[in-house]
């Protein structure tokens, strides 16, 4: 492995830390469940791609292979959970975010 490889690989380390760090502040920032959601799915693609791109310039087959399964199990399984988690937050009758449920309501039972 050349020298101008490793560099790129730990250039590469170092920009998916950064992107990570970038995504947890998000999350720990952002208000609201779709914020927080959007912040995540931000996370796969620029926090983890990298990585997966540096252990790909390894060179190493066993890394390599681990690599491209772990890409294709999260390209498969990435949006669908986060669809999922928007369908069922969006389903439900009160904001993803509301402390009080009911809090607003005349006593009748429904929501005013």
């Amino acid at each position: 492995m050349t020298e101008a490889v490793r560099y790129l690989i730990d250039g590469l380390v170092l920009a998916a830390l950064l992107a990570m760090t970038a995504a947890i502040m998000g999350l720990w920032r952002l208000r609201g469940f779709y914020n927080r959601l959007h912040a995540n799915g931000l996370t796969l693609w620029l926090g983890l791609l990298p990585l997966l791109v540096a252990a790909l310039l390894s060179g190493d087959t066993v890394i390599v292979t681990k690599s491209f399964l772990l890409l294709l199990c999260l390209l498969m399984t990435t949006p669908v959970s986060s669809h999922a988690l928007a369908r069922a937050a969006g389903s439900r009758l009160r904001e993803p975010d509301d402390p009080h449920p009911g809090a607003a309501d005349d006593g009748s039972g429904r929501a005013v």
